[in-house]
């Protein structure tokens, strides 16, 4: 061997090797930084349409509990309970449900008047079941 020169080993990188990797990495990561973003989105709106139906579902709840304790039910608003005219009135054992829209600005409010016993005239209990109906146009 000539004294000064150096013999090749394949230890590292050539230079061609090196530019192919600095170009090709940010494709790569670009392509999965887009991906977990989609992911991440589609996790978002999930976890906010499941949370939307928790919503529904506890507010729903007490319009349940009166149908499935129901004798007898109607969309007379003349059997109804409380001051406004109902929507739909509901016959349990213990008395009468009315639920009814009550006017609140350009919105309305969903309210559930409760009758005890055979007099319908004034209600027990109103619970407002949900607020800030808009009317479809």
């Amino acid at each position: 061997m000539v004294k000064g020169m150096r013999r090749r080993d394949d230890s590292g990188l050539t230079l061609i090797e090196l530019i192919l990797v600095v170009l090709v990495l940010p494709v790569v990561v670009g392509g999965m930084a887009i991906f977990v973003g989609g992911v991440l989105q589609a996790d978002k709106s999930v976890s906010g349409s499941v949370s939307g139906s928790a919503s529904v579902q506890s507010t729903l709840q007490p319009f349940f509990a009166d149908v499935q304790a129901s004798n007898a039910i109607t969309t007379d608003s003349s059997l109804g309970c409380g001051p406004l005219a109902g929507v739909l009135s509901i016959e349990v054992p213990s008395g009468v449900v009315t639920y009814a829209l009550a006017p609140d600005g350009s919105t309305y409010d969903l309210l559930r008047y409760y009758c005890a016993g055979a007099s319908t005239a004034n209600a027990t209990s109103v619970t407002a079941v949900a607020k800030g109906i808009r009317p479809r146009a």
